[in-house]
């Protein structure tokens, strides 16, 4: 699995496309530093979309997860 996010950093939303062989729905969470989840969504394999416009400055964690494969980035938000 592939993940894609930009602009990272960012002063407006994010655009973030997941490549994978499988059909399973990606779930997608934004979570504060500390832990807690901001935002929750799902998507489709070889789907953009805007997440994060809402956004306040600060440092986040991204976690992309489909079935056991997991994913965490951090993004930067000015």
């Amino acid at each position: 699995m592939t993940v894609s996010v930009y602009p990272n950093p960012s002063v407006a939303d994010y655009k973030l496309r997941v490549i994978t062989a499988y059909k399973e729905v990606i779930h997608v969470r934004i979570l504060d530093l500390l832990g807690r989840e901001l935002e929750h969504t799902t998507i489709q394999p070889y789907q953009t979309i805007g997440i994060g416009n809402y956004l306040k400055a600060g440092g986040f964690m991204l976690e992309v997860r489909q079935g056991g494969v997991v994913r965490v980035m951090k993004l930067v938000k000015f």
